[in-house]
């Protein structure tokens, strides 16, 4: 599991409650398999899939998943 953030003063340091390393989003990069992607910011929920696209292109198979306003789950 991977908790990214642009903003730098989070990276490198840990998610509250999971322990786990906040990165900077490039390693998505590197990743080929397709992500199951849970966006906690809904309200950015359309900027952060752009992002991603431009991070990842030509990467199939993503998904993104929103549970606020509503549960969605939509590709890439």
């Amino acid at each position: 599991d991977i908790v990214v953030d642009d903003n730098p003063l989070k990276q490198s340091r840990r998610s509250p409650g999971s322990g786990v390393i906040i990165q900077d989003p490039i390693c998505l990069s590197e990743i080929d398999q397709p992500i199951q992607f849970v966006v906690g910011a809904w309200n950015f929920a359309s900027e952060i899939k752009g992002h991603i696209a431009r991070i990842r292109p030509g990467k199939n198979g993503d998904q993104f998943l929103q549970y606020f306003p509503e549960v969605i789950n939509s590709g890439h």
